[in-house]
């Protein structure tokens, strides 16, 4: 149905056939050659020149038409039967994500780690992540007895960016965390606010499988503040890489060990723990 500006009763036909014209026209237009192109476009050689699967491709003539011509673009001429050659530039969207998303990253990085620790598991992936984020299993190896993480808020009722949970000793709360990034079974990082006695530290927990996914090397980089000025990071070095975390790390091994030994599935000798490498860094 197309309806035209001139309105019935009014006597204005001319107006009326000139509109009809108009739409018409266009019409005509979005059903011709550059509609046909279009369907065929869809059917182009991106792929099998570049290896990508997921692209923005735009003809010449469309990057003309916007009055932009962005750099690093794929250019490659695309030829259809009763069409001719069109010349067109593709966008590698995965490039594009990657960049985003590490854009958006909030990890410590290992040049800004005050300690950087490192521990063979004889655990897949999956099973190290949940003993490291389960507030029951976290209970299981913490460096001080009678701790208890206590989750107070959680996004989409589960773990993730912005869930916060409470380290008790007692009533008191000895610890604040806040997950600041998180890519299960990558890694994650968190703030842990236990001031005055033990600082505001940032931790990125990171995960490599090992052994072809039989066991996981977690490395740790940690830095923060305890004391203010020079203090600050011996401190964190000898607390941090020589006490706390050492400690937590063999008992955490220890737990997941005796978990797998009681597992059916749990081959013979594959309940050894790695030892423990500790790198100081920073000035």
């Amino acid at each position: 149905m197309i309806r035209t500006k001139g309105e019935a009763g009014t006597g204005n036909i001319v107006e009326a056939v000139r509109h009809i014209r108009a739409v018409q026209s266009g019409i005509r237009e979005l059903v011709g050659s550059d509609v046909n192109l279009v369907h065929r476009l869809l059917k182009n050689h991106v792929t099998e020149y570049t290896g990508w699967k997921a692209y923005i491709l735009l003809t010449e003539r469309a990057l003309d038409h916007i009055g932009v011509r962005p750099v690093n673009l794929h250019e490659q001429i695309e030829t259809y039967e009763h069409l001719g050659e069109t010349k067109t530039f593709s966008y590698d969207l995965k490039q594009r994500y990657q960049e985003t998303v590490q854009s958006r990253q909030v990890i410590v990085a290992p040049k800004e780690a005050l300690v950087t620790l490192v521990k063979d598991i004889p655990a897949p992936i999956p099973v190290v992540w949940e003993w490291l984020n389960d507030p029951r299993k976290r209970a299981q190896y913490t460096a001080q007895s009678g701790l208890e993480f206590r989750p107070v808020y959680s996004p989409n009722g589960r773990r993730g960016v912005g869930a916060q949970t409470h380290c008790m000793h007692g009533q008191n709360a000895a610890m604040k965390e806040v997950v600041l990034d998180w890519k299960p079974f990558d890694y994650f990082t968190v703030d842990q606010d236990g001031r005055p006695m033990f600082g505001d530290m940032i931790f990125t927990f990171r995960l490599e499988p090992v052994e072809d996914g039989k066991a996981t090397r977690l490395t740790i980089y940690i830095k923060g503040a305890m004391l203010p000025g020079f203090l600050n990071k011996p401190l964190i070095k000898l607390a941090y890489g020589r006490m706390f975390m050492p400690m937590m790390l063999s008992k955490l091994a220890a737990r997941i060990a005796e978990q797998q030994r009681a597992a059916p599935e749990m081959m013979p000798g594959e309940d050894s723990a790695q030892p423990l490498v500790s790198h100081s860094g920073g000035a």
